[in-house]
């Protein structure tokens, strides 16, 4: 199964964390990267991204929604 197949199933299955982790590694996300990387990071450090100013849960609705619309899921 390759990476963006894993990606797809995480996403169907609505487990966006996994998702997004998998696809925040690829190395071609183009103008999509920030909102990709912000709501995996936002996954694995919400504190740290709460103390800085981000709305973690738009970060990540912003994200899922990137990467939905990025590979037509």
């Amino acid at each position: 199964m390759t990476k963006l197949e894993q990606v797809k199933q995480a996403y169907a299955t609505g487990n966006y964390k996994d998702a997004l982790r998998i696809a925040a590694k690829f190395p071609q996300l183009g103008n999509e990267r920030k909102a990709i990387t912000l709501a995996n990071e936002c996954f694995s450090n919400p504190r740290f991204y709460k103390q800085v100013g981000v709305n973690i849960d738009q970060a990540i609705a912003d994200g899922v929604k990137t990467l939905g619309a990025k590979y037509g899921f």
